[in-house]
């Protein structure tokens, strides 16, 4: 499937269900703009077979990947670099022109992410903390790959039952 990925994230929609043809399976991604460079997507996939998905990324993005259920990779096209989504497990990368592929592995994937780009880290950060990221001109980097927290998971448990409405 050709970018998929990156035309429902580029969407101005902020639900983007089924844009799978129906053979794969299901899917759905909820996407909300907290600020300008700091998006917070849900995704959800319940897929009927595992399946390649192309991929790329125009900007710098700094993506904190929490992975709930399934497992999925990315494939650097270039250098055949691999960044890991594992169930239980949080991925913390940094993609910058990026062509290459998610391999969705199981039949159901569920993950959270906050993706920030780099005038949002260059607007709310040091710049000592953003030059340590950026200064590295690599096009795709693993920074962190470990565990998910058991308070990160109890955040992220609240912030998906969350019951509240409103602005």
């Amino acid at each position: 499937l050709k970018d998929l990925i990156s035309l429902n994230c580029n969407s101005q929609s902020s639900v983007i269900k089924s844009s799978f043809p129906n053979k794969l399976g299901i899917d759905y991604m909820e996407k909300i703009h907290v600020q300008d460079g700091l998006v917070f997507l849900k995704t959800n996939y319940n897929l009927l077979k595992p399946i390649f998905l192309e991929a790329q990324q125009n900007e710098r993005k700094f993506v904190i990947t929490i992975s709930l259920k399934g497992n999925t990779t990315y494939i650097n096209n270039s250098d055949k670099k691999i960044i890991p989504f594992k169930e239980g497990f949080t991925t913390i990368s940094l993609f910058e022109n990026t062509h290459g592929f998610r391999e969705l592995k199981d039949k159901q994937i569920n993950q959270v992410r906050l993706v920030l780009s780099e005038s949002f880290l260059k607007r709310n950060f040091q710049k000592s903390l953003v030059e340590k990221y950026f200064f590295n001109k690599q096009n795709l980097q693993l920074l962190d790959f470990s565990l998910t927290s058991i308070q990160s998971q109890f955040l992220i448990n609240d912030i998906l039952n969350c019951k509240l409405v409103g602005e």
